[in-house]
């Protein structure tokens, strides 16, 4: 996506400042390492929490260690996850972890923007009751975006830490290992067969593994995180005495407190992806249909090449290249910290695209670009003469691209696939390839409206549910039909909360294409919710 702030909108108010500031305020005093006694950690994170235990034990007086901070945040987080309850070893972990972020947050300004954000959450702190509670998530959210901020902070500085999905790995193996954890995600799984598909699930049988191989570490951080707050509800319904925990409309205002304390779970993990690896999720599917048997690719607005990567090692095979260019290409050292070879973001525009070298690629790959920003979207299309484009965004909503982009894709392209991706809540990008059109003899019709209702195929007054942005339905007739399919689709999104009801067809959104400045100050809000921020968090 360029590398490019989408929205901006304040990150801290005026409580997180003064939790700030109280929390950094005093003398720092770094420990030299935790205490040496710990909880026995589960068998399928055993191995990794000792790494993280040895990084922590790395830092010496007076400096601290980023290495050392990663690895004290790293052991918080599990513990969090696992609800180890032993408050005077956790305490001591949150204080020396407390210790390092004052010092390292006044020797790196983006870090300490993070490290604010973080104390202005909450914090991590042990849960204070024995049982299970919705404000776990937020200490377990608070964590994940410091680990990134941790691990940004460490490339900087041409270190090499374990990336974060490492940890929630850690933490997913072990929840999917329990014999609760296993039933209740397989449980959800079979709730839609291709979400689950989407998702990379492995055909529902208890012999088998959860997950099929080969997922990006984005599409396992989206799952493991899902995982987890699979579990904690199922933990939170037990504790009740209750089957599950309820988020229809009948449960009123629980009902609502649950539905936003689950979509800010999910904003956190979108958004720390979005900074950090890309905006939009890739599955392997997506990939290959993306490469397929074409030859070169050059994606435009690559950010921190992320897909170019992805789409790299999957061409290496048959000696296909990729060029991958942005107008503010990442620093050299991000290059230098991934352990495997990434593709090289180089400085260039849609002016570039005419050049004698990158003239010779088969497709043209845009994810995610920019709203609003003709340079990108427009310009590409107008400067590239390939015959394929593969464009990854919502289609004709305004969260991406312009409406003249989208215009000329369907009067000059034909549409041969459109390949949803893993999706998060309030979310349904997908992934669209386009033939280009090469003169009337095709007699190839316009690419088909992409917007059309989930019972009948209309394309007229559409409206999509305000929860998930999921189902699309024309008509109060359509919205009964789709029952069954939509209490499915959000139990899923939320995490196997039950939904025995949904809101009412005459309270969806309309479909349509939103545009800053014209469309309601309500509409532009929730477009911009549903939008990954990568600047929010860290």
């Amino acid at each position: 996506m360029g590398g490019r702030n989408k929205r901006s909108r304040a990150v801290v108010d005026e409580e997180e400042t003064a939790a700030w500031i109280a929390a950094v305020s005093g003398q720092v005093e770094t420990q030299a390492a935790p205490p040496p006694v710990s909880p026995d950690w589960p068998a399928p994170a055993a191995a990794f929490a000792a790494r993280m235990l040895a990084l922590a034990s790395t830092a010496t007086r007076p400096r601290p260690s980023v290495s050392a901070a990663f690895g004290l945040a790293a052991i918080l987080r599990m513990a969090l996850a696992f609800r180890f309850r032993v408050p005077e070893w956790f305490n001591a972990i949150e204080a020396t972890l407390s210790d390092h972020i004052r010092t390292l947050r006044s020797e790196d300004i983006i870090f300490s923007e993070s490290a604010r954000a973080f104390y202005g959450s909450g914090g991590a702190s042990m849960p204070g009751t024995v049982a299970p509670s919705l404000r776990d998530l937020k200490a377990r959210a608070a964590l994940d975006a410091l680990l990134f901020a941790l691990w940004a902070l460490a490339a900087r500085r041409k270190q090499r830490v374990p990336h974060p999905v490492r940890v929630t790995d850690a933490i997913e193996r072990v929840l999917l290992a329990s014999e609760e954890g296993g039933r209740a995600v397989r449980r959800v799984l079979r709730l839609d067969s291709e979400v689950a598909t989407s998702w990379g699930a492995a055909a529902p049988s208890n012999a088998n593994p959860v997950w099929l191989p080969g997922a990006s570490a984005l599409l396992r951080l989206l799952r493991a995180r899902w995982v987890e707050a699979i579990v904690l509800l199922e933990q939170l319904a037990a504790s009740a005495g209750a089957d599950a925990v309820d988020v229809s409309v009948a449960q009123g205002n629980a009902g609502a407190r649950l539905r936003a304390a689950l979509h800010r779970w999910w904003c956190t993990g979108r958004d720390c992806g979005a900074r950090h690896m890309s905006f939009a999720v890739p599955s392997p599917g997506v990939i290959r249909q993306i490469c397929g048997e074409h030859g070169s690719i050059v994606e435009l607005g690559a950010g921190n090449g992320y897909w170019s990567t992805l789409c790299q090692r999957h061409l290496a095979s048959r000696g296909a290249r990729i060029w991958a260019l942005d107008i503010s290409p990442p620093p050299p050292w991000h290059q230098k910290v991934w352990r495997r070879p990434r593709a090289r973001v180089c400085f260039g525009s849609a002016e570039d695209l005419g050049s004698r070298e990158i003239a010779s690629a088969e497709t043209l790959l845009l994810c995610m670009p920019s709203p609003g920003e003709s340079t990108l979207a427009e310009d590409a299309l107008r400067a590239f003469r390939g015959p394929r484009v593969a464009y990854v965004g919502e289609w004709g909503t305004g969260m991406t691209g312009t409406r003249a982009f989208h215009t000329t894709l369907t009067h000059e392209f034909r549409l041969v696939a459109a390949v949803p991706l893993p999706a998060m809540l309030q979310t349904r990008v997908a992934l669209h390839v386009f033939e280009r059109l090469r003169g009337a003899a095709e007699g190839a019709p316009p690419a088909k409206a992409h917007q059309v209702c989930a019972v009948c195929g209309s394309a007229a007054t559409l409206r999509q549910c305000p929860w998930s942005r999921s189902l699309i339905a024309c008509s109060d007739k359509c919205w009964r039909a789709a029952e069954a399919k939509h209490l499915a689709l959000l139990e899923f999104a939320f995490c196997g909360a039950r939904c025995t009801d949904r809101p009412a067809f005459e309270v969806w959104d309309p479909v349509g294409w939103l545009e800053a400045g014209q469309a309601s100050e309500r509409d532009w809000f929730a477009l911009a919710e549903a939008t990954p921020q990568p600047e929010r968090l860290t």
